[in-house]
């Protein structure tokens, strides 16, 4: 059990080091501007549509309008943005609910990669490095 936690916190190192700006910055900035704003729209979408109680037209965005169904045109991301509805109902920030998530899903990925490579290997400096290479990869 000591070693994990002494993995965990030199992952909250290096994961502080790599992402030092998103860190200090997590309600305003978000990791790039490739792909999270999409997400982050996708959010704002999945729970506005949650707080309305809107189910009938649940898929029906405001991109390609005309069209039914739009959501299913992208990533629905449903697991995320129920892991993003708490943090979204306690600040009002979508920044900051993605931001959380992103934190948490790499927080999960080196965790569940951490015990795949122990159960592999039987050592721990191993599976901490193979968790590490896989996650900032």
């Amino acid at each position: 059990m000591k070693k994990i936690l002494i993995s965990l916190i030199n992952f909250f190192l290096l994961f502080g080091i790599v992402f030092r700006s998103l860190i200090l910055n997590i309600t305003t900035n978000l990791i790039d501007w490739a792909d999270p704003p999409l997400g982050v729209w996708i959010m704002h979408q999945n729970i506005s549509k949650i707080l309305e109680l809107n189910f009938q037209n649940y898929f029906d965005t405001n991109i390609y309008y005309p069209h039914k169904g739009t959501l299913l045109f992208s990533d629905i991301t449903l697991p995320q943005v129920v892991l993003g509805f708490f943090p979204y109902l306690l600040t009002k920030n979508l920044i900051y609910s993605f931001n959380m998530i992103f934190i948490l899903t790499f927080l999960l990925n080196f965790a569940s990669l951490y015990l795949f490579w122990k159960q592999i290997f039987k050592k721990d400096l191993i599976a901490f490095l193979g968790s590490l290479f896989f996650i900032f990869n």
